[in-house]
């Protein structure tokens, strides 16, 4: 037993023997002492001897039975020392009265006493659990802060700025915020169709006799040293809440690359996965909410997770288990085997560590394919493989990097989404249909010429290039060659083209040039290698051929040659 704990019995046996009810009494009173009429003092001047039988003696785990308290310090002696300073015993200890203040402590929650299993606290508890094991209903949510404080409504103004902030493809943005905002019914795991979904969040309760079942677990694997913090997980929670997304590795004890402080920045590839059947975040909580620093003086909502995985449906509809994050405190391998063999054991979950079955996905995992090849979007999976064919499916530990091309523009100029957010200190107006930028501090709608869709100042109506088109164009690309060049100054929403004859790209993340019939083009940063250079009259040649392969209305193309600078638009006839 805890050190803490024997002395809160010593003390409380001391309020005992005074007539004071124990019951009534605060921790800070557990600093002081009563006097003989039973009113509390501080401790100073005053004694307290008391003498535990063995077998109460066995039970605290104390090397003699005699507790000796001088002023406000214990101290543990022998019969013989005891007798040889000439001290009286003023409480005779019995195992029975023991055992009724451990349980009088522990129900008001003084200590939680961990190492004292329940039957010996109530000799009825065996005959509870094995009534509870039989009829204890895991489809109703868990009452808990995360299913009354973390609704849609209450969170739908955070998870709006974090998009804004994230700076995903507008139509994307959109589409997340709108299946956010979309309370779903059921998911397409066949064991949960009964069960309630609050949020978009099944809450699947531990009952008393799993969360007794976890206690005997973590005592045999620890030898009573694990972590108390892990008692108090509650519930399990499947979530397509995008907020549960974001903070998938963020806001509570552990880290990942998919922290919005990491700079791999994995999460930003993966968070509109959350808008597929397939996909899933699964965590082991209190049911307690967090508040987390996104953004200078505004806390954000987050649940409380001990433990954290991404996990799937296959095509039959079953639950996939990816790869466990949680802390580091004692026993938390022993939680997590406990909560996979429970899924298993209850709800049909596939915990794969040793036989690395390959799986398919549900649907065959077209759906986190389509957002790949639409969007471009970069994660790295520890169990996911996307095949030839576009099918994605689950294998424990043996999962691979989709691509990279879409990139941020944060990222260009930031090492972490944490260190970009940061410089926010004031949230306008957000309009997902727009992109957005910050600007002294304050995070705003970015506004885009009406012709050209180009960027421009808040304090003109249209880009000075605009008197070059004829009617306006939501999707032109603006290109620069120079010296046998090409740059790329702006690229509209998705901020890359990736298709036959072109890859272009609004950062420094890839070879200039022309190669093998594919121009490739990034921005103005010098430490890019330089592929072959390109004629004037090859590059017009080239663009006129392609741009049918894009998704652009135009490209606006600038010709710097000597000190001269022409202009020419070449529009895509079938945009």
């Amino acid at each position: 037993m805890l050190q803490l704990e024997v002395l809160y019995i010593n003390k409380a046996i001391e309020f005992l023997k005074n007539g004071v009810d124990i019951t009534k009494l605060s921790r800070d009173d557990y600093s002081k002492v009563p006097d003989a009429s039973g009113k509390l003092i501080e401790a100073a001047g005053t004694t307290f001897n008391i003498l535990y039988d063995d077998k109460s003696k066995d039970l605290l785990g104390i090397y003699n039975k005699i507790f000796s308290r001088q002023d406000r310090k214990y101290k543990i002696y022998s019969d013989e020392e005891f007798k040889k300073e000439g001290r009286t015993i003023n409480a005779k200890i019995d195992y029975d009265t023991t055992i009724q203040v451990i349980k009088a402590l522990k129900e008001i929650g003084m200590a939680p006493f961990n190492s004292v299993s329940e039957e010996l606290l109530d000799p009825e508890f065996l005959k509870k659990i094995e009534a509870t094991r039989k009829s204890f209903d895991y489809t109703k949510a868990f009452d808990c802060e995360i299913k009354n404080k973390l609704t849609i409504d209450a969170t739908k103004d955070e998870v709006k700025t974090l998009l804004a902030l994230s700076q995903y493809p507008t139509d994307l943005a959109q589409k997340m915020f709108d299946y956010f905002m979309t309370p779903k019914k059921e998911f397409v795991l066949r064991r949960f169709k009964d069960f309630e979904v609050v949020d978009n969040r099944i809450i699947i309760p531990l009952s008393p006799v799993d969360k007794y079942d976890l206690k005997q677990k973590l005592y045999k694997a620890t030898n009573g040293s694990y972590d108390p913090k892990l008692l108090e997980i509650n519930a399990v929670v499947l979530s397509k809440n995008l907020l549960d997304y974001y903070f998938c590795s963020y806001g509570n004890e552990f880290q990942s690359c998919f922290s919005l402080t990491s700079s791999l920045s994995a999460w930003y590839g993966y968070m509109p996965n959350v808008i597929t059947d397939e996909s899933f975040i699964m965590y082991v909580t209190s049911g307690a909410v967090n508040k987390t620093s996104v953004i200078s003086g505004t806390k954000f909502h987050n649940p409380q997770m001990f433990l954290r995985t991404w996990a799937y449906a296959d095509n039959k509809g079953d639950l996939l288990i990816d790869k466990k994050y949680r802390g580091n405190g004692t026993g938390t391998t022993a939680m997590i085997e406990f909560i996979c063999q429970w899924l298993e054991d209850k709800f049909g979950a596939h915990c794969d560590y040793e036989k690395k079955i390959k799986r398919n996905l549900y649907n065959n995992g077209r759906g986190i394919a389509e957002l790949n090849t639409q969007y471009g979007l970069y994660f790295y999976s520890d169990s996911l493989i996307k095949d030839k064919d576009d099918k994605v499916s689950f294998k424990y530990g043996c999962g691979q990097a989709i691509s990279e091309i879409y990139i941020p523009i944060w990222k260009k100029e930031n090492t972490s989404f944490f260190e970009f957010t940061k410089q926010v200190t004031k949230v306008d107006n957000i309009d997902l249909t727009a992109p957005h930028i910050i600007c002294n501090g304050v995070l705003q709608v970015l506004k885009l010429c009406p012709v050209t869709g180009f960027p421009i100042d808040s304090d003109i109506d249209k880009h000075p290039l605009a008197k070059y088109f004829t009617k306006p164009s939501k999707k032109t690309a603006m290109l620069t060659y120079v010296g046998g060049s090409v740059f790329v100054d702006y690229l509209p929403d998705s901020f890359t083209v990736d298709c036959k004859g072109f890859y272009l790209v609004s950062d420094r993340s890839t070879n200039r040039g022309f190669e093998g019939g594919i121009l490739y083009a990034s921005n103005y940063f010098t430490g890019i290698k330089r592929a072959g250079a390109i004629s004037l009259k090859t590059l017009k040649e080239h663009i006129k051929g392609n741009i049918k392969n894009t998704k652009l209305d135009a490209i606006l193309l600038r010709i710097v040659e000597d000190d001269k600078v022409t202009i020419q638009i070449f529009k895509n006839v079938k945009g």
